[in-house]
């Protein structure tokens, strides 16, 4: 993500009341959880890594939800595609 694209991400979370941090370092992440930990509202770490270090290979897959029950036999597709791809990703 562009670092300004991110800067606005955060930003908007705050706008809607979300408790944000950025952090660069391992000691900042823990610090973070631990204070999301106590939080009332919903919370947001948004964690900076180098470009590239954490993406090579996945071509961009995000994964997010995806309906394992549903109507649609195209949404049962997408789920049965999202199990095939993750079965394959790296283990971190």
């Amino acid at each position: 993500m562009h670092s300004q694209s991110a800067a606005f991400a955060g930003q908007l979370a705050s706008a809607y009341g979300v408790k944000t941090w950025r952090v660069t370092t391992l000691t900042e992440l823990h610090a973070a959880i631990e204070a999301s930990k106590q939080s009332d509202v919903s919370t947001l770490i948004e964690i900076m890594v180098l470009p590239g270090t954490m993406t090579e290979g996945y071509e961009n897959f995000w994964r997010v939800g995806t309906a394992s029950v549903a109507e649609k036999e195209s949404v049962r597709k997408a789920y049965e595609k999202l199990n095939d791809v993750v079965k394959n990703l790296r283990k971190y």
